[in-house]
């Protein structure tokens, strides 16, 4: 059930399903998409949202720590 009816294409909606699609473009693209989209008779209402994708640091790994060594540094402070 849709939330309000719709008319498109010279046709009252109240019924309908919705699905989303996730891809990765190039912005020039949208355009087009969307007039193919607007032009299909099965599709009512059609909507592209950009998502920001924010930028992170990349991860210098884990850094190895020689436990052998430590132990052996600990007793001679100990003695």
């Amino acid at each position: 059930m849709l939330p309000y009816k719709i008319v498109k294409h010279d046709q009252h909606h109240l019924r309908g399903g919705y699905f989303l699609v996730d891809f990765d473009s190039a912005p020039k693209i949208i355009t087009n998409l969307l007039d193919h989209l607007k032009r299909d008779i099965d599709i009512i209402r059609s909507s592209v949202l950009r998502h920001r994708i924010e930028q992170t640091e990349e991860c210098i790994g884990i850094i190895p720590v020689n436990y052998i060594e430590e132990l052996q540094e600990k007793k001679k402070k100990k003695k």
